[in-house]
């Protein structure tokens, strides 16, 4: 939090000190900054703060401390595609995807037809060696919205939402097998 805007040219550079090799890193930056845990090579535990300099002089934040495997997050996940099988009653599919390689991720999915206000909301427990199927029985010939988010099993961070995926249901009737 940068506080009250000064109206004066100001630098801020974020300090990542490595509490298990002592090697500090620094980050200019003018609002925020995204840093790889790949370019973080001291281990798992880090000190982060905020050091803002302008014509008026320097301050530093109150340092942070922080352990990589609290705040991982998977890579996004992405729903691929949607298909309609018309048996009995006729079941949606949705495939959805994630490339992380966490091996224990909590995920889920929220559906809502596209005229409602309230989502429904799916949990599931994954490992992403494969394409996920999740299936849904759904009112026919209505357009839902899908979107999808992961967290690692047991962690508190989770992916934003994925992008709105689009899928219209079927009319009454669709041949078995038929795609949407």
């Amino acid at each position: 939090n940068a506080g009250k805007l000064t109206y004066i040219d100001t630098k801020y550079v974020v300090h990542v000190k490595s509490l298990e090799t002592e090697e500090e890193q620094q980050y200019l930056t003018s609002s925020y900054i995204n840093i790889s845990t790949d370019s973080l090579q001291g281990g798992k535990k880090y000190l982060v703060w905020v050091q803002a300099a302008n014509a008026l002089g320097m301050e530093e934040s109150k340092q942070l401390q922080i352990h990589l495997d609290d705040i991982v997050i998977p890579s996004a996940a992405v729903i691929s595609r949607a298909e309609t099988i018309n048996a009995t009653v006729p079941k949606t599919i949705i495939y959805w995807d994630s490339q992380t390689t966490i091996e224990k991720v909590s995920c889920e999915m929220r559906y809502k037809a596209t005229t409602n206000q309230t989502w429904n909301v799916k949990e599931f427990d994954t490992n992403f060696t494969y394409v996920q199927q999740s299936e849904f029985y759904l009112e026919p010939n209505i357009k839902y919205v899908f979107q999808v988010r992961c967290q690692e099993t047991g962690k508190r961070y989770w992916q934003p939402w994925s992008s709105p995926f689009f899928h219209k249901t079927p009319e009454t009737g669709l041949k078995e097998g038929s795609y949407c």
